[in-house]
């Protein structure tokens, strides 16, 4: 799983991308070269720098378990509104946002 690092790469995903989002998190996705990467933003309005973090593995982890079955060429920046303490919670949702932009490989990732 390739991550979004720099400044720019954030910058190129919120100008060119087209969001979606539900209860739990908005995601703005963006076509790019290469395998699908990924981008974090949680803001201090989630927590203090612990919660943050926590969030911030889980997803992290979520993607990765994620990507084989997301298409290559995109880049993704995925934002969180509410407190999705359960992993199978972030996964449920992250698929449904991920097939809602269209980018979900098939039934073959399905579980």
């Amino acid at each position: 799983m390739e991550r979004l690092k720099k400044n720019y790469q954030y910058q190129y995903v919120y100008k060119n991308g087209v969001s979606a989002s539900d209860k739990y998190f908005t995601v703005i996705a963006a076509k790019s070269g290469g395998g699908p990467r990924f981008g974090f933003s949680v803001s201090k309005k989630y927590g203090k720098a612990v919660a943050r973090n926590r969030l911030r593995r889980r997803l992290k982890e979520c993607c990765r378990l994620l990507s084989p079955c997301i298409r290559a060429g995109f880049a993704f920046v995925v934002i969180p509104h509410a407190p999705a303490e359960d992993f199978s919670e972030i996964k449920k949702s992250l698929t449904a946002l991920f097939k809602r932009h269209k980018v979900w490989n098939g039934e073959e990732c399905e579980s």
